[in-house]
């Protein structure tokens, strides 16, 4: 899929790129034109560049392929044919001065910023650096309201959103809620990357989920729900301390299983004693039937060491879906005897 080329309007003798309208401003098939697809970059078959003269609203010009390959007049205007092997490819109609007698919003872009291109459908408002909203009343101009702050801040949240989510596990829920916030186009997200949608420019709900995140990463709950997660993503999952730390356990709880593993015990033993003390007292459903079964039959197939057992119930004897328990950091490195 290529990227969709926009309707262009000329205004304070500047070009811009229409980037959203709900007035319709141009349709061909009320002057007998049935367009088809012009190339890949123009699936709707046509394009067209708009006019404000005196704050009126015109089309200006029109490049249209038609399926029959007959191009009438336009506001009088004939138009010029381009040909390919004696084959009409397109038409252009040019200097229409087509008054547009239309009530609605528009969105227009100037200065489009290369590294957010998009290579499917339409371009996103906030891909550039001046973003103006402008408003009609039966084809004339009553406001012109600039969002370029606007949409340089929402630049700035999914810059901040993209590098925590590579940083950082999180599950598609939130990953959804996220990139909703902020308007991104979803690659996979077709229809509405060919139908250009008035997002919110309004960057505040993006950092009051990143918020919401940092907070759960504090409980248990987290880590839970991020296992399960990345098990459902993957199919795989790891016994290691890098991977816990990768779905979010907390570097208290983390410092605690490293303490026991330098005590003499496997670092996957300590993982899965402490997965199953998870799993039968809090997890309940979170994990699903599946990850729940393969976790404890991989904790009784290792055999644990029994002490390394106990020492794991009793440290995380109060932990809850919410709150890790309060426990003090090691004063002086244990043996491995030293916890029976």
């Amino acid at each position: 899929m290529t990227a969709q080329i926009h309707d262009t309007i000329i205004w304070k003798r500047l070009d811009f790129d229409i980037v959203y309208f709900d007035l319709t401003l141009f349709n061909p098939l009320n002057y007998g034109i049935n367009p088809e697809s012009l190339h890949t970059a123009c699936y709707r078959g046509f394009y067209c560049q708009y006019k404000l003269i005196n704050k009126s609203l015109y089309l200006h010009s029109l490049t249209i392929r038609n399926d029959k390959g007959r191009y009438p007049l336009i506001n009088g205007v004939k138009s010029e044919l381009c040909k390919h092997k004696n084959r009409i490819t397109r038409a252009t109609y040019t200097n229409l001065k087509l008054p547009i007698k239309k009530t609605g919003v528009m969105r227009i872009g100037n200065g489009f910023i290369r590294g957010l291109f998009q290579h499917m459908g339409f371009q996103e408002a906030i891909a550039y650096n001046t973003l103006m909203e402008l408003s009609f009343v039966n084809g004339k101009l009553q406001s012109a309201k600039d969002l370029s702050s606007s949409a340089e801040s929402l630049r700035k949240a999914q810059n901040d959103v993209e590098c925590f989510l590579k940083q950082n596990w999180v599950p598609k829920e939130y990953q959804h809620r996220l990139r909703r916030s902020y308007g991104l186009i979803e690659y996979d997200d077709i229809d509405r990357t060919f139908n250009p949608a008035r997002e919110p420019l309004q960057a505040n709900d993006v950092y009051q989920i990143l918020n919401e995140i940092k907070i759960e990463q504090k409980s248990p709950r987290w880590l839970i729900i991020n296992y399960l997660d990345y098990y459902e993503r993957q199919h795989q999952y790891y016994f290691s301390f890098q991977f816990l730390r990768l779905l979010g356990c907390t570097n208290h709880i983390l410092n605690i299983l490293i303490d026991m593993k330098l005590s003499g015990y496997p670092e996957e033993d300590v993982i899965l004693a402490f997965l199953e003390t998870l799993r039968v007292k809090i997890v309940g459903d979170l994990w699903g039937d599946t990850l729940s079964y393969w976790i404890e039959k991989l904790y009784l197939k290792a055999n644990i060491d029994s002490t390394l057992k106990i020492a794991i119930k009793n440290t995380f004897h109060g932990i809850t879906l919410n709150s890790w328990p309060c426990i003090p950091p090691p004063q002086k490195r244990r043996t491995r005897n030293q916890y029976h």
